[in-house]
């Protein structure tokens, strides 16, 4: 993501899309001949999702979407090959997916969005990968595609400045493990405990920003660990709950650790700072179309 040069305040509009294209550069070079700066905001830069879309060149050639049966759990898996597999989930979980942003950083969310569940099967075009550690990257890629067309998302960025907390690797080093060749997955047991398998650092830091730790933590987390790969790692800590009278703290009441406990563990930390924070707005999105 580019700011667009000529703003004045903490607020930006970005120019987004693959670094290279064309229509990019073109965009860029407009933009910094001709920015103006406003009072307190930037000029609007708008690039659609289907704009977007074209620029991709990783699709999904067969894509499978329908709607969820009951009492079904919401599932993602990755099958070999870059073939793309979710059961029982909302569009929204696959917005927070694709992009690598928390719930919480999406606006002009429609009501169906988080409530409306699908099955989605999907085999990427000319056969699939070979499985490589950038499998991930091109997934998330193809599901950004697969918005574009089958649900006409249309969307742009906004950089706004935010209180953040930051994700730091502690002075004696990181405790996590490379993945180990296990695919990705996400599960969390119970309230306590939960297993992350090929996630990158950014993944984790959006699962803190969203619901696994948005109660404690009330801002957004960013990676800046400098950590690079994807990780295999358990994450075990008590939540806070609330009760009618009180707010029960896990690591003084519940007899377990603290999510800033539990991450010491793994050798990271939070320190708390302000810095931008990418907001995705969502200016356009239906319900999927016909298989």
């Amino acid at each position: 993501m580019l700011l667009v040069p000529g703003c004045s305040s903490s607020r930006n509009h970005s120019l987004t899309g693959p670094r290279g294209t064309p229509a990019r550069n073109s965009l860029l070079s407009r933009a910094r001949k001709q920015a103006v700066p406003y009072a307190s905001f930037c000029k609007l830069v708008l690039i659609t999702g289907a704009l977007l879309a074209q620029q991709h060149s990783l699709k999904f050639e067969v894509a499978s979407i329908k709607p969820s049966g009951p009492g079904e759990q919401g599932t993602i898996r990755y099958p070999h090959g870059g073939r793309f597999s979710a059961s029982n989930i909302t569009v929204m979980n696959l917005v927070t997916y694709a992009f690598e942003i928390p719930q919480k950083q999406v606006t002009g969310v429609p009501s169906w969005l988080t409530s409306d569940r699908f099955d989605i099967s999907a085999v990427p075009e000319n056969g699939g990968d070979q499985d490589t550690p950038d499998n991930s990257r091109k997934t998330r890629l193809r599901v950004q595609s697969l918005l574009v067309e089958r649900f006409s998302l249309r969307y742009h960025h906004v950089t706004e400045e935010h209180p953040i907390l930051v994700l730091l690797v502690e002075k004696g080093g990181p405790k996590i493990e490379p993945n180990s060749g296990k695919p990705f997955e996400i599960v969390r047991t119970g309230r306590s405990q939960t297993t992350f398998q090929k996630v990158t650092m950014a993944t984790v830091a959006q699962a803190l920003s969203g619901q696994l730790a948005s109660a404690e933590l009330g801002r957004p987390v960013v990676d800046r660990t400098g950590l690079t790969g994807e990780f295999d790692l358990v994450l075990d800590w008590t939540p806070e709950v609330v009760l009618p009278a009180r707010v029960v703290k896990g690591s003084h009441d519940l007899g377990g650790p603290s999510i800033f406990t539990a991450l010491h563990q793994l050798g990271l930390r939070l320190q708390s700072d302000k810095g931008p924070v990418d907001i995705l707005a969502i200016d356009h999105v239906e319900k999927p179309s016909e298989n």
